[in-house]
């Protein structure tokens, strides 16, 4: 997938909350906001690629989406979703490091002045 197709699938998605919301489709559930959290957490694979960076980033906020509608439905306590998801985050970023997974390029310009100050 392309990055043209990105905008147009986000609309799509955001039609799609929308509409599951208007319908009442379990209407315990926010679709919108639901679906605008798994679409930010997609987004960074088609945008940037994987790397370290979008795999904690976007995973993270598809774990996001699945707790919020999870809470929602009753099936987990709103007290036990930050918990979740600070672990899910530890978890992420532990992987990031252990899997063979590219350095991202968003923060090279911070790595590069970091070396230089280091090498003074």
């Amino acid at each position: 997938m392309t990055k043209k197709f990105i905008a147009p699938c986000l609309i799509i998605l955001t039609g799609i909350g929308w509409l599951l919301n208007t319908l009442e489709v379990l209407s315990s559930v926010d679709w919108l906001w639901t679906l605008a959290l798994a679409g930010a957490g997609i987004a960074p694979f088609f945008w940037l690629g994987l790397d370290r960076f979008t795999f904690i980033v976007g995973l993270f906020l598809i774990g996001c989406s699945t707790c919020s509608l999870l809470r929602q439905v009753g099936k987990i306590d709103a007290n036990l979703e930050v918990p979740i998801l600070v672990i899910l985050f530890g978890f992420l970023s532990l992987l990031a490091e252990v899997l063979p997974l590219k350095k991202s390029g968003l923060f090279a310009g911070e790595n590069q002045s970091t070396e230089r100050s280091e090498q003074k």
